[in-house]
């Protein structure tokens, strides 16, 4: 019961974690699932069902004896005589009702179980997303309780501090308000002393002005009272006009004039003086009221200062905003963690389901080859039961021999005794060649162990005699020692014994003598390497033996299965004749199933025989038959996709007749302002596709659209395709870039309105050719473009293969939903631009070329388009102002455009 309270309450707890949504779905959906299966009764309902299908089999079975009683009563009824047919056909159309009567029993049993089966399950909603919903709060639940206890830790934690803060902000702020009030009552006082202390400076100045004023107006009197007794003295010195008078009155001026210059000196030297001490003074008395201001100043404390204590308000209150950003930060993450970890489960069970369905698929493929046998076998098993036709008709025509279904089932059946001879007498041969190869290997660990004895015995005979060298004056007296040594044993003597001392074991007791007659060491060492040679010598021939076994087991191994690769071929060509009719070609028997996956083997055969080592040889070297190599050509093409073999088609048609040229449109230079540089790219495209066509001609096979190999081009600027994303589609736009001009304000720019274009397939030709691709905007842009008839591209015949437009200002829309391509609608919205390049080419009026640009798709896409892009684009942008243009512009342009999507 508790495990039910915590599951109730993850359901509950899910179901409120749902939000608004789940309130707009209208009720609580988890009451609404556990109420429709409570009254589903699931326990009831599959007890029921069973009853159902034991009723089913039983009708089944009972239909069957039923339909071959029918079916042999009426084969008896239409052997007999006119007579007898009168007698009994009321039986037969008795039997008849029997088993109509019988049908429809069963069919009226079958119906009445679906429909209650069916009434019950269909209010019933999905459990699968609920318990996936209450799986995901569950492991939401037992991730986030640890973080969130924490975080409640930390949170009182920051409550306290917090709380402390403020107690102290508001001491602070008594202490202020306080000194604050202080400061304002003592503020007239100060402001009263300063203006007595500048007034006191201002009368100072105000006195020493006057006194130099004074000063210098008594100079200015000395001076006119001198100048005029000057004037004086020379006038009457004039008048006089005596010499010597002359001499003395010139002499009385000079020393008049030099204590004139005398005094002047000391007046300007006591003028100085004075104007420097009343500076000074000056000075002295600015600095003693600024000296007072300033130590009035300093005397409040820093602490009654305002702007200290707004900046430690706020530096409070970014401290408050730290911390909730984090505790904001800390909840997004965990929210995207959760994210993360649900979109990893969908990307779980998305492959899972996916790895499912390509196994169904795999196991299935070879379902038509399996229907084909099947038929074949009832054929020929209910030849005389079921057919009722047939017997009548063939009963005049005499016998012409057996048919050529019995022939290939008899040539299949020796084809699989031959295969089943062979595969027995390949295990034989594999069975003899592990055999060998454990005898080789034992042998081999023989020789080797061999080896090791011999170094072994080797290194102990120069132990031995550098030990009796070292020991005894002579050789002799070695021998000597093991003589003595050896006749004193009872019992065999060992072989290493008998090689040092020199004695040989299969003497006798009393004829025990030195071999090497006293010789010394090396008779006996020349014996053991007698020996050695003779026994490596044996190992080498068993060896040269196993050698040539091993190599012509190999060579019959090579044999078998050359044999059985032509075996295979064999029984793949006999699997692929279709019992179609007469006028059924092998051909066409094979494109209807180009990849059969099992051959039947009856008989004695094995039916769970792995092929794919014979399938894949039988690839890399196709059989020699000439009409089964043509009918593996009918498979690839086969293989193809409906637009490849369009476009497959159309290009090995226009490639491979020189004169198959398409019609040319018009090409109207009047209308284009630069009919050089469109001249110029029209003839570089024909020039590359001139030399298409011409190494077209010497290649083998046509080239098949593979997109895989294809590069769309890049730019700075431009984000790359997302990973995960490849190439599904590829389409060159023709068409206009719209735009609105104000009347009223010629000098605006015109303002963008969206762009109608039609996409032609050029997935061929992005695959083939890179450089050609480029080329096609440029000369698609000169030609001129009916929005009403979109069927051609120039002198290109490439298909349409859908239509871009804008739906609204900002959302451009491409519709890929045609009869030969099936992609969906993809609206999109701008994920980035880039300038194009300076090479760009120009449109028909001289318009410079559109920018590149990365587009994703938005919400409501039916395809598995994800991005597309537009690159190499040509003309397309609006004139700089609108000045003498129209409300409405069209600029011709044309572009690349790239689909990428999922796989």
């Amino acid at each position: 019961m508790s495990n039910d309270a915590e599951g109730a309450a993850a359901v509950s707890a899910v179901a409120q974690s749902s939000g608004p949504e789940a309130d707009a779905g209208g009720g609580n959906k988890f009451s609404h699932a556990i109420s429709a299966w409570r009254n589903v009764d699931l326990t009831t309902l599959i007890s029921n069902l069973d009853n159902t299908a034991s009723e089913i089999v039983t009708y089944q079975r009972d239909s069957t004896v039923q339909r071959k009683e029918l079916a042999q009563k009426t084969k008896d009824f239409r052997k007999s005589d006119d007579a007898t047919k009168l007698t009994e056909i009321k039986g037969l159309l008795k039997a008849y009702q029997t088993f109509i009567d019988l049908l429809t029993n069963h069919s009226k049993s079958v119906n009445s179980a679906f429909l209650k089966a069916y009434s019950s399950l269909s209010e019933a909603p999905d459990p699968y997303p609920l318990l996936e919903a209450s799986v995901d709060s569950m492991l939401v639940s037992e991730d986030t309780l640890p973080k969130i206890t924490e975080e409640n830790q930390h949170l009182q934690k920051s409550v306290s501090k917090l709380t402390a803060q403020l107690e102290e902000s508001e001491s602070r702020l008594q202490t202020e308000r306080a000194a604050r009030k202080d400061l304002e009552d003592n503020l007239e006082g100060k402001v009263k002393e300063v203006e007595a202390s500048w007034t006191a400076v201002l009368d100072e100045k105000t006195d020493n002005w006057e006194a130099k004023e004074k000063t210098l107006e008594d100079k200015i009197a000395n001076q006119e009272r001198l100048l005029s007794e000057l004037k004086a003295n020379y006038e009457v010195n004039q008048r006089l006009g005596k010499a010597s008078g002359d001499d003395q009155d010139g002499q009385r001026n000079q020393a008049s004039n030099a204590e004139l210059e005398m005094l002047h000196a000391d007046l300007e030297r006591t003028s100085s003086r004075l104007a420097e001490i009343e500076a000074r003074n000056e000075q002295m008395r600015l600095e003693l009221a600024q000296a007072k201001s300033t130590r009035q100043q300093t005397s409040t404390s820093l602490e009654d200062d305002p702007g200290y204590m707004r900046m430690r308000s706020e530096n409070s209150s970014l401290v408050r905003k730290l911390e909730a950003a984090r505790v904001e930060k800390e909840g997004f993450k965990r929210d995207i963690d959760g994210k993360l970890r649900s979109v990893e489960r969908e990307v779980a069970l998305l492959k899972e389901e996916k790895e499912s369905l390509k196994a169904k698929v795999d196991k299935w493929a070879d379902y038509e080859e399996v229907k084909q046998e099947l038929e074949v076998l009832k054929s020929i098993e209910f030849s005389t039961g079921d057919d009722d036709e047939a017997p009548q008709d063939l009963e005049g025509v005499p016998s012409k021999g057996d048919t050529l279904e019995k022939l290939l089932l008899a040539r299949n059946k020796k084809l699989n005794d031959e295969l089943t001879i062979l595969r027995v007498s390949h295990q034989d041969l594999q069975r003899r060649l592990e055999d060998l190869q454990e005898e080789l290997s034992r042998t081999n660990a023989e020789l080797e162990k061999a080896q090791n004895l011999n170094e072994k015995l080797e290194s102990d005979l120069e132990n031995l005699q550098a030990e009796g060298a070292n020991a005894f004056p002579s050789g002799a007296s070695v021998a000597g020692t093991y003589i003595t040594r050896a006749q004193g044993r009872k019992g065999r003597i060992s072989p290493t014994s008998s090689i040092i001392s020199g004695i040989d074991p299969r003497t006798s007791l009393g004829e025990r003598e030195p071999m090497g007659g006293g010789s010394g060491i090396l008779p006996m060492v020349t014996a053991q390497r007698d020996r050695f040679k003779k026994r490596n010598a044996q190992l080498e021939q068993e060896l040269s033996e196993s050698h040539r076994a091993v190599q012509q087991l190999r060579q019959e191994v090579a044999a078998l299965q050359k044999d059985n690769l032509n075996l295979y071929e064999k029984t793949r060509y006999v699997s692929t004749y279709s019992r179609g009719g007469a006028t059924t070609s092998s051909s066409s028997a094979y494109a209807t199933n180009p990849n059969p996956s099992t051959v039947t083997i009856g008989g004695t055969g094995n039916p769970g025989m792995e092929l794919d080592r014979y399938r894949k040889a039988y690839e890399s070297n196709i059989s020699p038959f000439a009409a089964f190599r043509g009918r593996e050509s009918a498979r690839a093409y086969r293989r193809m996709s409906l637009p490849e073999r369009v476009v497959y088609s159309i290009t090995r048609m226009v490639l491979a007749s020189p004169h198959a040229a398409p019609a040319l449109p018009k090409l109207d230079l009047d209308s284009i302002k630069n009919p050089a540089v469109a001249l110029d790219s029209l003839s570089s495209y024909f020039n590359l596709l001139a030399s298409k066509v011409q190494l077209s001609k010497v290649q083998s096979v046509a080239p098949v659209c593979d997109l895989s190999k294809a590069q769309m081009p890049t730019i700075d600027g431009l984000l790359p395709p997302s990973a995960g994303l490849t190439v599904h589609h590829v389409a060159v736009g023709r068409g206009t870039q719209n735009y609105t001009c104000d009347a009223s304000n010629p000098n605006a720019a015109p303002v963008a309105a969206g762009a109608v274009a039609t996409l032609f397939n050029v997935s061929c030709i992005a695959s083939i050719s890179q450089d050609l691709l480029q080329k096609v905007p440029n000369m698609a842009v000169n030609f001129n473009y009916d929005a009403a008839t979109p069927s051609s591209l120039g002198p290109m015949t490439l298909p349409v293969s859908g239509h871009h437009f804008f739906v609204d200002s900002t959302t451009p829309f491409f519709n890929l939903d045609t009869t030969t391509l099936d992609l969906g609608t993809v609206p999109c919205a701008k994920n980035g631009s880039a300038p194009a390049p300076a090479t760009g080419a120009p449109g028909p009026s001289g318009s410079t070329a559109v920018p590149w640009l990365k587009l994703t798709a938005k919400d409501g896409a039916t395809g598995s388009i994800k991005e597309v892009y537009r690159v190499n684009t040509a003309g397309g942008n609006p004139p700089a102002t609108c000045q003498g243009q129209p409300a409405n512009i069209q600029v011709q342009y044309s572009a690349v455009y790239w689909f990428w999507g999922s796989n």
